[in-house]
């Protein structure tokens, strides 16, 4: 039971430490992406560069066992000396592999924080995706257990992949302006850091995933020296501990360091901070029964720093597991939510489902919530992130440690939809996702659950916890429910619901595949800039956007395909990108729409892309500066914004890449005003009218204004038996219809009738409902 026990754990430990410590030593690691400071290493994924400490202060172990799956913690420990350990990696032979050259470069700049220029800073090169010792034979898929590899396997696998890596690598240093250059790269992608002593240097901008050709430059900034004190809860001195520091100028940050009484300095650059201090017994500070106060920090350069001293001392804490019936799947989510209660205050379930104490647990899990002060808690569990709370508990916490229990019910006593979703051969689908609809006249909200599948292969949708008193109880008049089923290959849809039902049954049909084709795509001089979107045309409650994959833009054939679509009516439209801009910051205009019906199986169409134009406007009357807003006007009135131009010095705004049309220009330089154009045109003279109108356009029947009468196309010129002479002169009535109290006759304008519709005022919540959208006309 020794030795070769001993020899094939032995193999586990060599082949992983020196697989990682070797690579890791020479080209593992990139200190640009998150800081290192000397004299503390750092308790992350990526360690900082450190040497081997193999055969001194840091040993190799190994385990006496019968298997190395056998309680290798309570079995005996023996040793693996270094000198073993060279002479297996001196008896190695291991293939040579060759530096390869090409004819690419990569080039850059290093300075310091006042852009001074670093020389003899050391740079390395590192070629991304090198490594091919990671693949899986597919021989290996559903075979037993791999026979392990015996140690000098280990130790060779090991040294190999450091030669591979070593021939992927190169170093240089900066020159006496700051600038490095690496010249004879293969073309293939590459990740460059850089090291200097006394500094962290970072990359300006990407340092990963670079190109042969690309510049990649750096700040170095200078670090400065903390001493740091740990004391224990008696006031004793710690010997080691760890530091959670979290710089404020990037809050989304954190580093764990370690800590020792043997090197008690923090090195940071300039910044504040934030910094507590944990037992170093803990993996994280979550985790940590022992823990110090936040300490603030403030580091300026050319200052020495005040020393920092931590007390540990216990945290008062709620930890406990979550026990739930067998029918639930191990992998169902539970929000686990925690509020404090004042003396005699009775338990508030929808307020204990809104509190932003939180913590995500499973079927067996433990859940912990630390740093409390003593007092009365409840601390209760609900079903995904938005349903409600189905149990909870009341307990007092005085100081240390309180152990909980939460029990989940059963699934069928938790008020849910149980919702069967099949194919259309009939069969049970995997991987169904829900939201609930919750629709009120003029606004509806939308909750993402976490459905929960059963061993029947049926899903139990919690109905969120805003939703469920209205659709289990009594449901407000005018409010519709619905659930929208999601499954990436037969698409969406969304079913209407009858208050307090719980049970659903729903049968996709085949999907439809729709291959959508833009003629004279290639060389148009549109490459790149244009897109296709789909709607599902109106029919079921509520709209079905898809948005495709990176897979499904356009190809370089003008080729879009949409997958996973349900048989029906749908929109197909085409965007356009403003040219010279980045994509992710760019704004996209609408420029063509078709209608296709899409049934089961393959479906093919055409978009063409249309006539466009530039328009040039001249403003003799702007200032430099002053900004014109583009919107075209749609069959059915309705308006699509094309963006807005700022006027130059000599008084031109121009737009490119319009499709034919009506356009209405607006100023609002010194009030509102307006001029409606058509387009192609040359260049025009913009001659504006005063904005003293705002046109209606129905958007819900049910609303308020449709309800007072107004239809499509009216104009409202007056309030009050006075006609608008300006924008303003409306923005003031509309400010006073949002007052309960207020109610106003408006002038509105049919045609070439004028008539009277009273309008009462609402708060702002009823405000929303008014059914109407309002575009600025003139008359």
């Amino acid at each position: 039971m020794g030795n070769s026990n001993v020899r094939t754990f032995v193999t586990l430990v060599i082949g992983v430490l020196l697989g990682g410590i070797l690579g890791y030593m020479l080209f593992g690691i990139d200190p640009v992406q998150a800081e290192f400071s000397p004299g503390l290493s750092r308790d992350t994924a990526t360690p900082p560069l450190v040497e081997s400490t193999i055969g001194s202060k840091a040993e190799l172990q190994t385990v006496d066992s019968g298997t190395v799956r056998e309680q290798p913690a309570k079995a005996p420990v023996a040793k693996v000396t270094r000198s073993e350990a060279e002479d297996l990696v001196n008896g190695l032979q291991v293939a040579s592999v060759k530096q390869v050259d090409g004819e690419g470069s990569i080039t850059g700049r290093v300075v310091d924080e006042d852009g001074a220029p670093l020389a003899n800073v050391v740079v390395r090169l590192n070629g991304r995706g090198s490594n091919s010792m990671n693949t899986t034979s597919p021989a290996s898929v559903g075979q037993g257990a791999p026979e392990l590899p015996s140690l000098t396997d280990a130790v060779r696998i090991a040294a190999q992949r450091h030669k591979t890596q070593r021939a992927n690598s190169r170093e240089t240093e900066t020159d006496g302006q700051g600038g490095f250059r690496f010249e004879k790269l293969e073309d293939r992608k590459w990740s460059v850091s850089a090291f200097a002593v006394g500094y962290i240097v970072k990359a300006d901008s990407s340092y990963w995933d670079i190109s042969v050709g690309s510049e990649v430059d750096f700040t170095a900034k200078k670090v400065l020296g903390v001493q740091v004190e740990v004391l224990m809860p008696d006031g004793s001195s710690a010997d080691k501990a760890h530091l959670n520091v979290r710089p404020r100028s990037d809050q989304g940050r954190m580093t764990n360091y370690e800590w020792s009484a043997e090197e008690p300095f923090l090195r940071l650059v300039e910044d504040r901070y934030d910094i507590r201090c944990y037992s170093s017994d803990a993996d994280s500070l979550k985790e940590a029964e022992l823990a110090s106060e936040t300490q603030k920090l403030d580091l300026k350069a050319g200052q020495t720093p005040e020393g920092l001293t931590f007390q540990l001392v216990s945290r008062n804490r709620i930890t406990g597991r979550i026990e739930a019936p067998k029918e639930y799947p191990s992998d169902s989510q539970f929000m686990i939510r925690l509020m404090g209660l004042s003396e005699g205050q009775e338990v508030d379930l929808k307020a204990l489902g809104d509190s932003e104490k939180e913590a995500w647990g499973r079927p067996g899990a433990e859940f912990s919530f630390t740093d409390l002060d003593p007092g009365r808690y409840v601390i209760g569990a609900a079903i995904g992130w938005s349903g409600k709370v189905v149990c909870h508990q009341v307990l007092e916490l005085s100081s240390g440690a309180e152990i909980i229990i939460l029990e989940i019910p059963p699934l069928d006593g938790l008020g849910a939809l149980r919702v069967t979703v099949s194919d259309d051969q009939g069969k049970p689908l995997d991987g169904v996702n829900f939201s609930v609809r919750k629709k009120r006249d003029g606004g509806s909200s939308s909750n993402g659950v976490n459905a929960i599948q059963t061993r029947d292969a049926a899903y139990m949708v919690t109905i969120p916890q805003e939703m469920h008193d209205d659709y289990f109880g009594a449901t407000p008049a005018g409010t519709q429910f619905s659930v929208s089923v999601r499954h990436n290959e037969y698409g969406a849809r969304e079913i209407p619901l009858t208050p307090g039902q719980t049970e659903l049954a729903v049968s996709f049909v085949a999907p439809g595949v729709l291959i959508v084709e833009v003629p004279g795509y290639a060389g148009s001089d549109y490459e790149g800039r244009l897109s296709l979107s789909i709607d599902k045309k109106s029919g079921e409650m509520g709209r079905y956007r898809y948005s495709g994959s990176r897979r499904d833009r356009i190809d370089s054939e003008g080729v879009r395909i949409f997958e996973g679509l349900e048989p029906g009516m749908y929109s197909i439209t085409m965007q356009l990108t403003s040219s010279g801009s980045r994509r992710s910051r760019s704004r996209s205009q609408q420029v063509a729409s078709i209608e296709v019906q899409v049934r089961g199986g393959e479906n093919r169409a055409q978009i063409p892309i249309p006539s466009l134009y530039p328009l040039r406007v001249h403003w003799s009357d702007g200032k430099e500066g002053s900004t014109l807003r583009l919107s075209r006007i749609d069959v059915d009135g309705s308006r699509d914004s094309m963006g807005r131009k700022d006027i130059d010095a000599a008084g031109i705004a121009m737009w490119e890449d319009l499709p034919a049309g009506q356009y209405s220009l607006v100023s609002r330089s010194n009030g509102s005003s307006m001029m409606d154009i058509m387009v192609p045109t040359g260049e025009i003279e913009f001659i504006p009218k005063v904005v003293n109108a705002y046109r209606v356009t129905v958007t819900n029947v049910e609303g308020a204004f449709a309800k007072a009468g107004f239809v499509d196309g009216d104009l409202i010129i007056g309030a009050g038996g006075k006609e608008f002479a300006t924008q303003a002169e409306f923005q003031v009535v509309f400010q006073r219809m949002r007052v309960k109290t207020e109610e106003i006759d408006l002038l509105v304008l049919r045609g070439s009738k004028r008539v009277t519709i009273p309008i009462k005022g609402g708060d702002s919540q009823s405000w929303r409902n008014t059914g109407v959208s309002f575009e600025p006309a003139t008359r």
